[in-house]
């Protein structure tokens, strides 16, 4: 059964016994929920795996590129902030829509011109400036939607819709949303007392 943040934002304030509204515990648990799912990901690193759990991904479909006239490239505005890890893998996937190949994300497009590897073995590449992915390799010919996977897409979390988050998870995120609002001497076993 999913659950969403909103009950675990509930979930909270019963342990905060109601002190703390649920509009301030909703953003205090989709950070944690961020915080937990990097924790998760330097975890599963020590496994040797760097994938990020497919129940911490959200998928933008059908995003139009458009053209920057002035730098003749295309481009998408990213549609949220996503998790921050270690080279960029919180974009867990860049393509074109019906495309089975993920694209490969370059820094600095320009050190590739007239060399043999700009080809990239024919898959386009995007590079990450602020708020923009731009698609260097992108031409008028090849340009059509754009798939992309992000891990933990902040801005488009619906706190209400129901996720894939494991018990294990629910309790991470209790722990982390509640503590600073606790104004016992050690907060976290008293958090450990009520939901155990």
């Amino acid at each position: 059964m999913a659950v969403s943040l909103y009950k675990i934002a509930e979930q909270c304030r019963v342990i905060l016994e109601k002190r703390v509204s649920i509009q301030v515990l909703i953003p205090a648990v989709v950070n944690a929920y961020g915080s937990v799912a990097k924790k998760q990901w330097y975890e599963n690193t020590s496994q040797d795996t760097q994938e990020i759990d497919g129940s911490f991904v959200s998928t933008f479909t059908s995003l139009e590129p458009v053209l920057d006239c002035d730098r003749d490239i295309y481009y998408i505005v990213l549609p949220s902030t996503y998790l921050i890890l270690p080279h960029e893998i919180g974009v867990v996937w860049v393509s074109l829509m019906k495309d089975k190949t993920s694209w490969v994300r370059v820094q600095n497009w320009g050190i590739f011109n007239n060399l043999k590897s700009a080809v990239m073995g024919g898959r386009g590449v995007y590079e990450i400036e602020g708020t923009k992915m731009l698609f260097p390799k992108m031409t008028q010919d090849t340009k059509g939607p754009v798939l992309l996977k992000l891990a933990i897409a902040y801005d488009a979390i619906d706190p209400y819709e129901g996720l894939n988050i494991g018990p294990n998870i629910v309790n991470d995120i209790i722990l982390m949303a509640t503590a600073p609002y606790m104004n016992k001497q050690n907060p976290i076993e008293k958090i450990r007392e009520i939901i155990n």
